[in-house]
């Protein structure tokens, strides 16, 4: 998986990461998610 960061200043980055640690990044955005649609109702 390729996770790409826009920075501030405009600057882009892409890195290639392990199928684990891809695994736990959409774990944590699945939870970061699912807490705002928990606090906007």
């Amino acid at each position: 998986m390729i996770v790409k960061y826009k920075f501030i200043n405009g600057e882009k980055v892409e890195i290639e990461v392990s199928s684990d640690l891809s695994n736990t990044i959409v774990q944590i955005e699945s939870e970061i998610k699912n807490s705002d649609r928990r606090e906007t109702r």
